[in-house]
């Protein structure tokens, strides 16, 4: 049998993840992407002033590099839904949404929404008349890597700590030829630099 499209729910049905006919996942961020700009087109656009979206300081640099060109606005918060969802209420905007499958949609209210997500995906497979697959190859696929470290103490993550990381990145970098590095300190440190960036924060279990 042949199946068109996968979807998977967590507990409380605030995060949704997509499987395309392919049988493979389909990157959050990359669906986040496809449907900011796919609301550019629906429904007559979007008006300049609310070509924005917002995500946490750890997703990908893919909606810079896609979604500025077309006119929007990317809204860096830190890391989790309610601080993507005060930012939209704060600045405006479209849509939010984080690396775990949470998306927001202000037109209707502030919390995470799969529902809303699904039907949208939905609508937009059958008006193109495209498998996800099909629609996603408009979005580049930048790759990533996450890793997890368990310190041998805690080490609370403070000022000086951050401070200590980035001297030692920078070192780092510099050893590595790279230059035009920009740092975001907004939940970690963040460096961006032309062929990536790389990401340190700290995680409480």
């Amino acid at each position: 049998d042949v199946q068109d499209i996968g979807i998977a729910l967590d507990g409380d049905a605030d995060r949704v993840i997509f499987i395309a006919e392919d049988g493979k996942l389909v990157d959050p961020i990359r669906l986040l992407a496809l449907c900011a700009k796919d609301l550019l087109t629906e429904n007559g656009g979007i008006p300049e002033k609310d070509r924005k979206i917002a995500t946490p300081i750890n997703s990908s640099s893919l909606l810079e590099r896609l979604l500025e060109p077309l006119g929007y606005e990317v809204i860096r918060t830190e890391v989790g839904d309610i601080k993507v969802a005060t930012a939209l209420k704060e600045k405006g905007g479209i849509l939010g949404g984080e690396t775990s499958g949470t998306y927001i949609w202000p037109k209707y209210h502030y919390g995470p929404d799969s529902l809303l997500t699904i039907a949208y995906v939905l609508e937009m497979i059958n008006r193109k008349r495209k498998p996800l697959r099909e629609l996603l190859k408009e979005i580049p696929d930048f790759p990533f890597v996450r890793e997890s470290f368990q310190l041998k103490e805690d080490i609370p993550f403070t000022k000086e700590v951050n401070e200590k990381i980035i001297t030692e990145m920078n070192n780092l970098f510099q050893n590595l030829g790279k230059d035009h590095v920009k740092i975001n300190k907004l939940d970690g440190v963040r460096f961006d630099y032309q062929e990536g960036w790389v990401m340190v924060m700290g995680f409480m279990v």
